[in-house]
């Protein structure tokens, strides 16, 4: 009787096993954090052990496939960059032809009266957005061109303590982590199933 009970446990049993052997295997790609030998054997989670290759790995996915220069050109509307400049540089060149004009240049100053210097800012403005609009590829690809965007995310993954690494990594993949433990869990039940069926079915043994 006893004997029949622990047979029709198998499949619990199975699953168990095959969620605790999942469980493990998601905990070693993080820990051990540090090298520690075991039974011989140096052992490290995968995702410390392996941080540099990561980091360069990263690195090189967004330096060339999400965040390379012409990506951003191509995806940055002129019609934005145009906005930002008669933010930006309009105020900066009223100050400069109201004030620092008069300042520096007191004689040109005197023959310009408000309605011309606003005429000369409105020409001036319309004139940076429409070539800002129109070669800002040409710029920020001058501006980026020795900036190395793969080392600065190579290293700013490398600045991320074992931990930090882990949260983030959990954070992002933590419902895909969880099915694969339930995973383990379902196979390993089906497997105990089988067990049963070949032990109270012999025919079936191949």
């Amino acid at each position: 009787m006893f004997h029949d009970i622990t047979i029709y446990m198998l499949p619990l049993i199975a699953a168990a096993i095959g969620y605790i052997t999942n469980y493990v295997a998601v905990k070693m790609l993080f820990h051990p954090r540090n090298p520690v030998n075991l039974l011989g054997l140096r052992v490290q989670g995968v995702f410390p052990k392996r941080r540099e290759a990561l980091a360069k790995s990263i690195g090189n996915l967004v330096a060339r496939r999400l965040l390379s220069v012409d990506l951003m050109v191509e995806n940055i509307d002129p019609k934005v960059v145009e906005e930002g400049v008669e933010k930006v540089l309009a105020p900066q060149i009223e100050r400069f032809l109201k004030e620092e004009l008069h300042e520096k240049m007191p004689m040109i100053s005197m023959f310009l009266s408000d309605n011309l210097l606003d005429s000369i800012r409105d020409i001036l403005v319309e004139k940076l957005k429409s070539a800002s609009g129109a070669h800002f590829g040409d710029m920020l690809r001058l501006f980026l061109k020795d900036l190395n965007i793969e080392s600065i995310v190579e290293k700013k993954v490398l600045d991320f303590s074992s931990q930090e690494l882990e949260e983030v990594l959990n954070g992002i993949l933590k419902k895909e982590f969880r099915f694969i433990e339930w995973v383990g869990a379902v196979l390993g039940f089906f497997i105990g199933l089988i067990q049963v069926g070949l032990i109270h079915f012999p025919a079936l043994h191949f």
